[in-house]
């Protein structure tokens, strides 16, 4: 279950990288669009660049979606994981309460032994004395 939530976070870290370098090429996007319309660069047509920021915001838009889904996950698998150390803590204590019974059963199962014994000297003793 950890391991499966660490995997689930190393993907939300690439997904924000991702979403991080397009908003990246979204602003140099906007700077290229700038260069054309003050006239600094004419290599490329303006409506190109129009067109490339759109399908980067596109991208964006899916990647951001995808970013919610994977949050959506990962708080999924960490209430699972709250609920297996609930259960996993439960079944610790239930062990050592079990243990702790059965040492007690010992204990007394020895003490009656112990008693036994000492009786039967005290009356190998009596009838011999």
């Amino acid at each position: 279950m950890k391991n499966e939530l660490r995997r689930k976070r190393d993907e939300i870290a690439a997904v924000e990288e991702e979403l991080k370098e397009l908003e990246e090429s979204i602003e140099q996007a906007y700077e290229e669009e700038r260069k054309i319309i003050v006239g600094e660069d004419e290599s490329l047509r303006r409506e190109d660049v129009v067109v490339f920021r759109a399908q980067l915001h596109e991208r964006k838009k899916e990647t951001e979606k995808k970013l919610l889904i994977l949050r959506a996950e990962e708080r999924s698998l960490m209430k699972k994981l709250v609920e297996v150390m609930k259960e996993k803590r439960t079944l610790e204590r239930l062990k050592e309460r079990r243990y702790r019974e059965f040492a007690m059963e010992q204990n007394r199962q020895d003490m009656r032994t112990l008693d036994e014994i000492a009786l039967r000297r005290f009356m190998r003793r009596r009838e011999g004395g």
